[in-house]
Formats: C-alpha cells, sequence, structure tokens
C-alpha cells in the first residue's frame, strides 16, 4: 500500500513538473543582441563568394528576398536607356553603402544611350532587414518600372 501510494505521489509531480515545463511562454522578443527577422518573408541565404567575385542581383530578382553576412559586397544591374531621359531613382535602406554607381553601354547598340546596364556596387554595412529600390521615370515612381530586392544582413560573429 505504501509502495503504491509513492508511485501515485511520484507520477503526479511528475506530470506536473513535465506540464510546467511543455507550458511555458517562450518570449518572441529579440533579446538584446539579436535583430528582428521578418519571419512573413522567405530569404533565401547566400553564402559570400570565396573566390573574391560579388553577388549579382539582376531583373530576376525583383521582389525576391536574399540572406547574407554583414560586409558583404554585392551588385546589382538593370537595364537602362539614357535616351528615354527616365534613368533609375534609387533608394536604399541606412544599412546599406553606395560604393560606386556606372552605366554600360551595349556595344552591340548603334548609340551608347539605347539597351545599356546600370551596375550599383553596394556594400551591406548594416545588419537586420534592408531593401534596394529603384523606379523609373520621374522621381523613381512611376508606373514605367519599379524594381525592389529585399534584404536580411546577418551580423557576423
Amino acid at each position: 500500500m505504501r509502495i503504491s501510494t509513492f508511485i501515485v505521489s511520484a507520477g503526479i509531480l511528475f506530470l506536473v513538473i513535465l506540464a510546467s515545463g511543455c507550458t511555458k511562454v517562450q518570449s518572441t522578443q529579440p533579446s538584446e543582441n539579436q535583430t528582428p527577422v521578418d519571419l512573413s518573408f522567405t530569404y533565401l541565404v547566400i553564402p559570400p563568394p570565396s573566390d573574391g567575385s560579388q553577388i549579382v542581383f539582376t531583373e530576376q530578382d525583383n521582389g525576391k528576398g536574399y540572406a547574407f553576412p554583414e560586409n558583404t559586397e554585392f551588385t546589382v544591374n538593370l537595364t537602362e536607356t539614357l535616351a528615354t531621359n527616365n534613368p533609375w531613382k534609387v533608394s536604399l535602406s541606412p544599412g546599406l553603402t553606395l560604393l560606386d554607381s556606372q552605366y554600360y553601354a551595349n556595344a552591340s547598340m548603334p548609340r551608347f544611350d539605347v539597351g545599356g546596364t546600370h551596375v550599383w556596387t553596394l556594400e551591406a554595412t548594416g545588419s537586420g532587414p534592408q531593401s534596394f529600390h529603384a523606379g523609373l521615370g520621374a522621381y523613381g515612381n512611376s508606373s514605367q518600372g519599379n524594381y525592389t530586392v529585399l534584404l536580411q544582413v546577418i551580423p557576423r560573429p
């Protein structure tokens, strides 16, 4: 009788301890050293190139999200025609630093201002969610063309 009471008591105590551990509410707030991540969006993780090359985003990356480490250099290459007098207007989030911006003419075209490529070279200097946005037309706010790439910059240890 005494052993069965002990086993029942031990079982109840085990269940109470188990239930209290399983129902513990986890904090969803980031700690002081964590950067909040937008979990409503899927980011493709890109390892930094080890061969000295850069990550390159093009028109095919419009509206997509990517994640890579802080202090990674990358380029955004977009088709641009200077003859239309509608260059890309670019806006960057604060964690991106513009290193260079160049227009490269298409050598196969009869004029330099038709069908070239604009190349922006950037560095992800801040961690957390970042974005590169470019718009064609007046003040970059036109229905003629918009381009956005979303970035999740991961802090380096």
